[in-house]
């Protein structure tokens, strides 16, 4: 069915621009098709890194192609150089030469910020105007909180908040078609579910990037009303901006109520957060 489909001379594939699910990968992959994980710029002539053919590994973008050097900055930042890097305009003015890569050795800053491994793999975590600093100045990247919400069973899309606050809060959009939501008998028994989900994630983030309170959203975020854009990519001033309420919410009670039978338990939520 697959090559009757793909047409039976495809061997090689590339996702680039945008996040795909490892296990759409991992299916190509069964069925003969490398499909390859990837990361680029225009700046770059195009290609920067690519997973090796049926080398492909989960959330990597790959190693650096031919003729492309790679480094990070303390914060992180991915920069890169090489013989067909080109120059932001910026950097130049009107009547200025850009020279050769040969001649004058140029890092260009791509904006992203990236985790490199041992072995070479690059992995994106997020874009750096995305990042932000809770109250305390912790540094958090949404995005690689936002992805470990990826896929899971009853959730379309997750946003992530805590852009100056002291703790990060999360909007989730439910999807109401998948059987582990539309069996649920009330709302109750499906925000019990989201609740383990987010303890599960936590487990694996340091206390500042936990996630300690969520809401449900009403709606999935929009492109028609300026929220994201055509890649699909969230712009999350506009978001936070047209869900101003909810958000306000979710940071009114400071405080997390647990009932054990006749008793009821009061925790900071700062403390909560702390401790998991």
């Amino acid at each position: 069915i697959i090559r009757e489909i793909t047409g039976k001379n495809l061997r090689w594939g590339l996702s680039a621009a945008g996040y795909l699910d490892p296990k759409i990968f991992r299916f190509f992959q069964r069925h003969g098709i490398s499909l390859n994980s990837g990361f680029g710029m225009t700046e770059a002539t195009g290609g920067i890194t690519m997973t090796p053919s049926f080398e492909y590994k989960e959330n990597s973008t790959g190693i650096p192609l031919p003729g492309i050097e790679t480094f990070l900055t303390k914060q992180g930042e991915l920069m890169i150089t090489g013989h067909y890097v080109a120059r932001y305009l910026d950097d130049k003015g009107p009547e200025d030469l850009i020279p050769y890569p040969h001649e004058e050795k140029y890092d260009l800053a791509t904006g992203d910020i990236f985790k490199i491994e041992e072995n070479g793999h690059h992995e994106i975590i997020d874009r750096v105007k995305d990042i932000y600093k809770n109250s305390k100045g912790q540094t958090v990247a949404p995005g690689m909180i936002e992805k470990k919400f990826a896929g899971v069973p009853g959730i379309k899309d997750t946003f992530l908040v805590g852009d100056g606050k002291p703790y990060n809060v999360l909007l989730i959009v439910p999807d109401y078609e998948d059987p582990v939501i539309n069996s649920a008998e009330d709302d109750i028994q499906i925000n019990t579910y989201y609740q383990q989900i987010i303890t599960t994630a936590n487990k694996d983030l340091a206390p500042y990037e936990r996630v300690i309170n969520f809401s449900v959203s009403e709606r999935e975020f929009s492109e028609e009303k300026g929220e994201l854009t055509p890649k699909g990519s969230f712009k999350r001033k506009v978001i936070e901006k047209n869900f101003t309420a909810l958000i306000r919410q979710l940071y009114e009670k400071n405080k997390v109520d647990f009932k054990l039978k006749d008793i009821k338990i009061t925790i900071p939520r700062w403390f909560f957060r702390d401790l998991g």
